[in-house]
C-alpha cells in the first residue's frame, strides 16, 4: 500500500486534475499554491479493501450509536464517532451492504441533534471536562476541537457521495464554514499572529484543542484538515482546496519545530511532549499528506521521522 502511494505521489506532481469547482472567497494566509490530486476512491483517508466490520458496540445508545465511557457516564465522543463513520462507509462502499449506511447516517443524525449552531456553522460539542498534559491544562464543557470539525465534515461529505441527499450536503456546507469562522469564542481555526510558538504571523492552523491556549497539536491539525480535502473531493469547492493548501503550508514550513533529530517527534509545540505511538502517527499522515499533494518532500519528512525513531 505505501508502494502504491508512493507512486501516486511521484506521478502525481505530473498531473493536474480538471474538475467543476465552486468559487469562493479565502482569508489571505501564507500558501505554498499546493496542487491537489483527486486520488480514487479507495485512496481516501480510512478507505481500505477490506472490512473494518466495527459497528456493534458494548457502549451505544437505543440507535446502535457508539457512547464514550467517561467518568463513570458516556458520551457522544465526535471523533471516535466520525472515525467509526469513517470505516463503516468504506465497507458500504466495499460490500455495498446498507447495514453499514444505515449505522453510519444514525450516527451522523446522533451529533447534527447535538450540535451547535454559531456563526452559520455546526459545531459538534464534547460534554464533558478533559484534563489535559497531567492537569496542566483543563477544557471545560462544552468544549470544541478542529480535528472533530475536519472529521466530520469529510463523514457528511462523503455521505453525500454515497446518498445524494441534500441533507448531508448542507449539513457540510454548514460545517465547513467553520474553518473560516475567525472571530468566535469557539473557533477552532486560526491565522498566527504574535504567537511565541509558530514561525511566525499569517499561518493557517486547524487546531485540536483551540482553547483556553494555543497548542499546535500535529496529529490533530492535519485530520482536521482532511475533511477540507474531503469537502474539496467531493463538491469541487475552491475555498477548500485553498484553505487544505495553506494547513498543508502550515505544515511543512513548521516540521523542523516538531521534529526532535535521533528521537520521538513531539506531539504539540506548547508541551513538546514526546509520544512513540504519535510518531508512528505523524509518519503515516505525511505519508498521505504527499499522496494528496503530490509533494514528495511531505514523504521525505515522514522518511525522516522513521529515520530518528522506529
Amino acid at each position: 500500500m505505501r508502494l502504491r502511494f508512493f507512486v501516486l505521489a511521484i506521478m502525481a506532481t505530473l498531473l493536474l486534475v480538471a474538475c467543476e469547482e465552486r468559487p469562493s472567497q479565502t482569508p489571505e494566509a501564507r500558501d505554498h499554491g499546493f496542487g491537489l490530486i483527486k486520488v480514487e476512491l479507495e485512496d481516501l483517508f480510512w478507505n481500505r479493501d477490506y472490512l473494518y466490520d466495527d459497528i456493534s458496540h458494548p457502549d451505544c445508545d437505543s440507535d446502535g450509536v457508539f457512547l464514550f465511557p467517561y467518568g463513570g457516564q458516556y458520551y457522544y465522543h465526535p471523533v471516535a464517532i466520525g472515525y467509526l463513520v469513517q470505516k463503516a462507509l468504506s465497507d458500504y462502499l466495499l460490500s455495498n451492504d446498507p447495514k453499514y449506511l444505515d449505522y453510519a447516517e444514525k450516527s451522523v443524525n446522533a451529533l447534527a441533534q447535538r450540535a451547535t449552531r454559531s456563526n452559520g456553522g455546526m459545531y459538534f460539542p464534547y460534554n464533558f471536562d478533559f484534563p489535559a498534559n497531567g492537569g496542566q491544562l483543563v477544557y471545560t464543557a462544552p468544549w470544541y476541537s478542529g480535528m472533530a470539525q475536519g472529521v466530520l465534515l469529510s463523514c457528511f461529505s462523503r455521505l453525500y457521495y454515497c446518498t445524494g441527499d441534500p441533507k448531508y450536503e448542507a449539513w457540510a456546507d454548514s460545517t465547513f464554514a467553520t474553518f473560516s469562522d475567525f472571530k468566535n469564542d469557539i473557533s477552532t481555526v486560526y491565522i498566527t499572529h504574535n504567537d511565541q510558538l509558530s514561525l511566525g504571523d499569517g499561518y493557517y492552523w486547524v487546531e485540536e484543542y483551540p482553547n483556553p491556549v494555543r497548542r499546535f497539536v500535529l496529529n490533530g491539525s492535519i485530520m482536521g484538515s482532511f475533511g477540507l480535502y474531503d469537502y474539496w473531493w467531493v463538491f469541487g469547492d475552491l475555498k477548500a482546496k485553498r484553505l487544505f493548501s495553506m494547513e498543508m503550508t502550515s505544515v511543512l514550513d513548521h516540521f523542523p519545530l516538531y521534529r526532535n533529530p535521533g528521537d520521538i517527534s513531539y506531539y504539540c509545540l506548547k508541551f513538546k511532549r514526546k509520544d512513540a505511538y504519535y510518531h508512528q502517527v505523524h509518519q503515516w499522515l505525511l505519508e498521505q499528506c504527499c499522496v494528496y499533494t503530490g509533494d514528495t518532500r511531505f514523504w521525505v519528512m515522514s522518511g525522516i521521522l522513521g529515520a530518528d525513531y522506529h
